[in-house]
């Protein structure tokens, strides 16, 4: 009776430790995605914040024309 006791211990023990495992492949997995994803909608709040100066640049521009007798700016220093 002692014996199967053992048996049914190390079972456990081995069971504990492959759960364990899966468990930290489960969490890599789901970092890995995480830092992707944060990667990617970083990415596209920097492209929204250049849309938002370029459309500024554009109302500037447009509302320079229509003080200016439509006289746009230019970049020449002449």
């Amino acid at each position: 009776m002692n014996d199967s006791r053992v048996r049914n211990k190390a079972f456990v023990n081995a069971f504990v430790a492959t759960e364990l495992v899966a468990v930290v492949v489960v969490a890599i997995v789901f970092l890995g995605v995480t830092i992707a994803a944060s990667a990617g909608s970083r990415r596209l709040g920097g492209l929204n914040r250049d849309l938002a100066n370029l459309r500024q640049i554009g109302a500037w521009t447009f509302a320079y024309g229509n003080d200016n007798e439509d006289l746009y700016p230019t970049l020449s220093s002449v």
